[in-house]
């Protein structure tokens, strides 16, 4: 096959390009990509290194606060104090008898978190601050100023959704007051516009240590530090409830822009060696990654006296109370949840309030022991008005140098705590009969004014038919015991009058509600004889008392009488009769005394 010159000048200039495509593709196999020089490889690869030996916080195994409660009783000569508590008692909700107890809660829980709200110094706490991590677990954050001039430029972001454009400022000086400047320009540049929705959360509590662990603050700082000495007359020891209620108003937030690794903070005149001074095993550093400006505000809520049956029946009181809508939102309720359908009004509380950064930062005036109304208004002027300035840090989330994850902050709550509280005691209405003593008064041996006749003869009597005490525990079986059997034979005088004392009376038990009765009476038979020169005969008076004593749950024990109503009646005390026959007086008294083994007397 021959080829023509054209095609031999085409089949050249193919190998041609061939060739040069070969040699190209080997240059690009053969040509370096841009690096870093070995001594700046080296250099990060040192800092990283040193960042990388303080580790991160040991964290422990989460666990829900659940307290373990005993309860022992509290005794006086080897016996539970038990006491009797009326409408105007501050420690129990409705009046009865109640069981002094002690409570001692064992407190142990363990969680993490991803923010730090503690201890948010503005000093400490802006964009990109380098700190050392284990100070988050102590009473105050400690910052590395020394590093600073080692820095290199970074940028601080707002994070806000409201179509701003001017929302990034570099920081090249890391001192504190320029990095204020800084901020301070990107938020004037949109004051305007930042969204202020205010949240809240709301926790039951009954121990100062409940509350340092839901606030997030040592406990020592509630209970002795200046930051929270609003709290400090909250009765800790009392048995009344209490809850704390967490309010928060995010303005925006700042957002560090993230680096490539720890090291790509520094400039290279950060040594290796330098950095090995500020950290450790144990030790690592950190940068604040973001911070939450705002306002932040805390109530405690605490009972006065106790009111309320439980925590339940007050938190919904309180949801029903607070103002709720698209700019206060309780964030611990669920969307598809409803308000507490209540028709009861808060009372008998106070209400301690606590206001973070002070109150130039706030546009509304508040007591700092406000009213539930006051509180209101505070809060809807607080989620609707305008705000002077940005407000302080009320979060931030940390972020270790060595990976650049975020810190998880762990927090343990671990105490014993007690209190005096008082349990219901339940009568079983185990009743006792004492001080039976009839008394029949003498008539002596005059008639009275009006007879026509002048005296009574010495050979009236008084006969004691039957004093009984009739009971029954169930209204199906009565038991009947006659206290005077042995005087039944042996008349007693008229004119001079009579005493007799009958031994206590124990019965058993009627239970903690009763549906039986006891029933008390008295039978006795006058007999009397007049005398006007001769004696005349009457027929005998057959004179009969009775009572029954009944229970109700809301009277308690009561007394149904027999219609017969008499002077000398005295309830709970007194059954008797007080009249005339034919101008021969007749008086009687059964005195008597009913108790219970825990409530002692009963009276009406």
């Amino acid at each position: 096959m021959r080829l023509t010159n054209q095609t031999n000048f085409l089949f050249l200039f193919l190998m041609t390009l061939a060739l040069c495509l070969v040699v190209s593709c080997k240059s690009r196999e053969i040509d370096p990509q841009p690096t870093e020089s070995p001594e700046h490889t080296y250099w990060r690869n040192s800092i990283d290194s040193v960042l990388s030996i303080g580790g991160e916080l040991i964290q422990g195994k989460l666990r829900a606060v659940e307290p373990k409660e005993t309860r022992y009783d509290i005794t006086e000569g080897g016996k539970p104090v038990v006491e009797h508590k009326g409408s105007d008692s501050y420690d129990v909700v409705r009046p009865g008898y109640y069981r002094k107890i002690r409570r001692i809660f064992d407190f142990y829980g363990y969680r993490t978190d991803d923010d730090y709200i503690p201890k948010l110094s503005e000093e400490a706490i802006w964009p990109g601050n380098i700190i050392h991590v284990k100070s988050l677990k102590s009473s105050q954050i400690e910052s590395l100023r020394e590093l600073n001039e080692y820095r290199c430029p970074g940028r601080v972001t707002m994070a806000v959704v409201n179509g701003s454009r001017d929302l990034t400022r570099e920081l090249t000086d890391f001192r504190f007051s320029e990095v204020t400047k800084q901020i301070n320009s990107l938020v004037a540049a949109n004051e305007g516009e930042l969204p202020a929705n205010l949240e809240y959360s709301i926790h039951t509590v009954r121990t100062l240590g409940e509350a340092a662990y839901y606030l997030r603050v040592p406990q020592s700082e509630l209970e002795n530090g200046k930051k929270y000495k609003e709290f400090r007359a909250v009765r800790w020891t009392d048995n009344t409830l209490k809850f704390i209620l967490t309010f928060r108003q995010k303005f925006f937030t700042l957002v560090y822009d993230t680096p490539e690794t720890g090291s790509a903070l520094f400039k290279p005149s950060l040594t290796a060696e330098k950095l090995s001074s500020y950290t450790g095993k144990g030790d690592p550093l950190g940068y604040v990654s973001s911070v939450t400006y705002g306002r932040r505000f805390v109530a405690l809520v605490e009972e006065t006296r106790r009111t309320y049956s439980d925590s339940t029946e007050l938190k919904q009181i309180l949801e029903k109370q607070l103002p709720s809508g698209d700019r206060i939102k309780n964030i611990g309720r669920k969307v598809l949840d409803k308000l507490p359908n209540t028709k009861q009004t808060l009372r008998n509380v106070r209400i301690y309030l606590h206001l973070e950064g002070g109150r130039d930062i706030f546009t509304t005036d508040v007591s700092m022991l406000p009213s539930m109304a006051e509180l209101n208004k505070f809060l809807i002027s607080t989620a609707t008005g305008a705000h002077i300035r940005y407000g302080i840090p009320i979060t931030c989330t940390i972020k270790y140098l060595k990976n650049l994850k975020t810190v998880i902050i762990p927090h343990k709550m671990e105490g014993r705590y007690s209190f005096d509280d008082y349990e219901p005691e339940e009568d079983d209405n185990k009743i006792i009969i004492s001080g039976l003593r009839l008394e029949g008064k003498g008539a002596g041996k005059y008639a009275e004014p009006g007879a026509n006749y002048d005296e009574i003869s010495n050979r009236s009597s008084v006969h004691i038919k039957h004093i009984q005490v009739s009971y029954s525990t169930d209204n199906k079986e009565e038991n009947v015991i006659d206290v005077a059997a042995r005087l039944r034979d042996y008349p007693q005088s008229y004119q001079d009058g009579f005493t007799h004392y009958f031994p206590n009376i124990e019965l058993p038990a009627f239970g903690k509600t009763p549906v039986g009765h006891i029933r008390l009476s008295i039978n006795l038979l006058y007999k009397t004889v007049r005398y006007a020169g001769g004696y005349e005969y009457d027929p005998p008076q057959d004179i009969v008392r009775s009572i029954e004593f009944r229970y109700s749950p809301t009277r308690g024990w009561f007394i149904e009488d027999d219609g017969k109503v008499s002077a000398v009646d005295a309830p709970f005390q007194r059954l008797g009769y007080k009249g005339s026959h034919r101008f021969c007086p007749i008086e009687f008294t059964l005195h008597y005394h009913l108790s219970t083994q825990l409530k002692g007397s009963l009276n009406e």
